[in-house]
Formats: C-alpha cells, sequence, structure tokens
C-alpha cells in the first residue's frame, strides 16, 4: 500500500502547474518502488488541479525514474515541470519526440537534435532529444533524501549514472537538488558526445527569467517562423528584436518576460561560455525562485528554450515553459562539431554537477 500510494502521488503530482493554494507542510522523500521506478512521494495538506487524467502509462514507461517529475509546495504556491503533452503515445521507441509525452525533465545524450553521425565503429543516427528519454533508468540505491539511478544509451555506448541528493538550503528557506552526473564510455573506440539537461518548467505570463550580468547577447539554434532570426545569429539580451510573420511588424521584446499561451512563441538560444554558472527563472508575484547552478569549467554553455505555445507546430497541445539547460556545448547536434567538441577514450569517464535550487527570497515567502 505504502509503494502504490507514492507511484498515485507521483502521477498527479507530473499534472500540476503553477498553483496559488492554502498554507501546506510539504514533505519529501524519494523511494524505490517494485517496478524498479523512483517516485517523489509528497504529503500535506495542499490544494492543486490535476490539468489530465492519467494511467498507469506513466508507471510502465518509467517516466517517474527519468526524473520526469519535480514538485514543490510554498506557503501560498506549488509549482511543477510542464505537463504531459501526449499521454496516450503507445511506446517511447515507436513515437518521435513530440509525439511523445514532451515533458518533465529529461537528459540530452548523446545529442539534443537528431542527427546521423560517422564514428570510428561505423554509421550512427542519434534521435531528437537523445536516447535517455525511451529508455528505463535502473535504480542503483535509494535513502531517505537521496537516489542513485542509471541508464545506458543506445545509440552509442555510453552510460550515465545519477545522483539526486535533497537537502534543506542553509543560506534561507527552500531546498536544494543536488544532481551528481558520471558518465562513461563502455565501447572499445572513441566515442562522440553531447550532454544538455532538459527540465521544462511550467510558466505564467510575467514570470521573470535572469541570467548573470555578463550575458548581453545570445545565439540563436531556432526561433519560431524566424521570428528572432536565423541560425547561428547574435541576438541581444535580454531586449531583442521580434518580427511578428503575421503583421510584419518590428518590435522590441523583452525575453526575460514570460508570455501567455497564446503568443505562440517557440526559441531556442545559447549564452556561452559562461563566467558564472547560474540562471534563474522566478515568479515575483507570489516570491518564488528557482535557480540552476552549475560548474562552467565543465559545462560552460546554457541552453535556453522558451516556448510560449509555440511548439509542437503540428499538434494543438502545445508547451507552455522555460527550460534552463546548462550543457556542454552552444548548438543541439552533436554532428555540429567546433571548438566545444567532446569525446571519452575507452572506460574513460567524465563527471559533473548540477544542482536546483528553491527558495524565497521575499521576506513573506516560506517554504
Amino acid at each position: 500500500m505504502f509503494y502504490y500510494f507514492a507511484i498515485i502521488v507521483t502521477i498527479i503530482i507530473q499534472h500540476l502547474t503553477f498553483w496559488a493554494g492554502e498554507p501546506c507542510v510539504f514533505i519529501f522523500r524519494i523511494f524505490f518502488h517494485i517496478k524498479n521506478n523512483t517516485a517523489v512521494s509528497f504529503g500535506g495538506n495542499f490544494p492543486f488541479q490535476p490539468q489530465i487524467k492519467i494511467g498507469e502509462l506513466l508507471v510502465c514507461h518509467n517516466i517517474a525514474a527519468a526524473l520526469g517529475l519535480i514538485a514543490f509546495a510554498l506557503e501560498r504556491f506549488i509549482a511543477a515541470l510542464q505537463t504531459i503533452l501526449f499521454a496516450g503515445s503507445d511506446g517511447f521507441f515507436a513515437v518521435s519526440f513530440d509525439e511523445a509525452d514532451a515533458s518533465g525533465w529529461d537528459e540530452c545524450l548523446p545529442s539534443v537534435a537528431q542527427c546521423h553521425l560517422d564514428t570510428e565503429a561505423g554509421p550512427v543516427t542519434i534521435s531528437d532529444h537523445g536516447d535517455l528519454w525511451r529508455v528505463p533508468w535502473q535504480v542503483l540505491d535509494h535513502t531517505f533524501d537521496s537516489a542513485t539511478l542509471r541508464a545506458r544509451c543506445f545509440s552509442l555506448p555510453l552510460q550515465l549514472t545519477r545522483s539526486l541528493i535533497l537537502s534543506p538550503l542553509t543560506s534561507g528557506p527552500g531546498w536544494k537538488l543536488q544532481l551528481l552526473y558520471s558518465l562513461t564510455n563502455l565501447g572499445a573506440y572513441n566515442v562522440p558526445f553531447s550532454w544538455s539537461a532538459h527540465p521544462l518548467f511550467a510558466t505564467l505570463p510575467g514570470d521573470r527569467i535572469t541570467l548573470p550580468p555578463e550575458i548581453r547577447s545570445l545565439t540563436l539554434e531556432g526561433s519560431g517562423a524566424n521570428r528572432l532570426g536565423l541560425k547561428g545569429d547574435s541576438i541581444s539580451w535580454p531586449m531583442a528584436t521580434d518580427e511578428d510573420p503575421a503583421t510584419s511588424g518590428i518590435s522590441s521584446r523583452d525575453l526575460r518576460i514570460a508570455l501567455s499561451p497564446d503568443s505562440g512563441i517557440g526559441d531556442k538560444l545559447f549564452a556561452g561560455p559562461m563566467q558564472h554558472g547560474w540562471a534563474t527563472l522566478s515568479r515575483p508575484s507570489v516570491g518564488l525562485q528557482l535557480t540552476l547552478r552549475f560548474d562552467p569549467s565543465l559545462t560552460p554553455y546554457l541552453g535556453l528554450w522558451i516556448c510560449y505555445g509555440g511548439w509542437p507546430e503540428s499538434s494543438a497541445s502545445k508547451q507552455v515553459c522555460v527550460a534552463l539547460e546548462p550543457c556542454t556545448a552552444p548548438v543541439d547536434s552533436l554532428a555540429e562539431t567546433g571548438s566545444w567538441s567532446r569525446s571519452l577514450e575507452p572506460g574513460e569517464t567524465f563527471n559533473w554537477p548540477l544542482e536546483l535550487e528553491i527558495s524565497s527570497p521575499s521576506d513573506t515567502g516560506t517554504i
């Protein structure tokens, strides 16, 4: 019964958007259940509103084990990741990423974009958003406030181990989720790779993105209807020139501010190499701040996915989210090489950290 409770709560929490409510007590647990997934279980008296009804599909497809959820409750606030777009997709190997759940927190490896690559072992094709959103994760260890998981790529002989440790902030009210990554080449030849975190944080109009002050421009990877320009263009930050294809009008747009879902925005940009490894997404109306911290000497770039109803283009179900994505390269495709390109020798391992802080910087906020 205990495991069943953890699974059901996980399924419900996955589908929360930002939601204001009454004061609550919130307890974090990371559980191990009989199907070798991890579930983050939450206890307390809190109001929430599921967006869609989900059955056992989530458990069967190991979305919990893939860290497809993180939810945090504040005194007057609940924050969660982007909701599932296509809950009924049957078999992750049978669908593309934009036909799958397209939600939560994925690890894009060994490439973000679909690409074809010639390796020492021959040609390979890498799926959109990489391999790991399609595969189950093995639980290696778990405690009251931590878990260690492992998954293997199928396009290239790479194995990713990720440890998660949850603890209270020492600097004030809030929580810190520490992620420790270890990537190993299990093959007999040199293997290239590109990694990007892919946490999709649900947004409301007025939410605010903040980057380190040295960031004055971003490199464009892609923009819906070429609103911001073409791939490779330098885009000023935070104020950018936005061309509306419907009216052919040109205006100045503050990229820091989240817009409504009907704006149809879908932009991917990169910052870096970074001098300071952090980025925040905040909701000033309730005093919540999410901060991602990373080591720029190991993961020197930050991908920024800004989507307010602009993707997927072929579906009525749209993402409304911001993704702050520490990464190893300023491009999505592993086939696109440069000074940022990485590879591992046989048996070699690359380690790096990442932290997610959830805080309430205002005097009135309590977590």
